[in-house]
């Protein structure tokens, strides 16, 4: 299944190059890790409602895009959703159950990750300048 983790890379790193630094700069960091990991989920699940990407049937597909924090550095963006990968790049083949599949691919996760991918570290950086000692 499609998941996205939001994580700063060297993220143990940076945390022992930020011990220095003031609380309102640690707070500051993890709340832009913590907002761009929200408009990733929300990214995705609009991506998810409609071409390019799957038309919504029931909602239960786009209810499934979740985040979790998984540190004060990184969050997961996932779906528990089991055709998540179908959805993402297509089928063409028989399934298990014998059945013919020709789907097309509706990319909704990776065109989420074009559009923030950058945001993270361009926030940070900004961020964190004049911080440093």
């Amino acid at each position: 299944m499609p998941e996205i983790t939001i994580r700063v890379e060297g993220h143990k790193e940076l945390a022992a190059k930020t011990r220095h630094m003031s609380e309102a700069a640690k707070a500051q960091t993890e709340n832009i890790v913590a907002s761009v990991a929200l408009k990733m989920m929300n990214q995705v699940r609009q991506n998810a409602s409609g071409r390019p990407g799957p038309e919504i049937q029931s909602g239960a597909y786009k209810n499934s895009i979740m985040m979790t924090k998984e540190s004060s550095l990184a969050y997961r963006v996932f779906t528990t959703s089991p055709y998540a990968n179908r959805l993402e790049f297509g089928f063409s083949g028989v399934d298990a159950l014998g059945r013919k599949y020709n789907q097309p691919a509706f990319p909704h996760w990776q065109p989420a990750v074009d559009a923030l991918s950058a945001e993270l570290g361009k926030q940070i950086a900004a961020s964190l300048k004049g911080w440093w000692k």
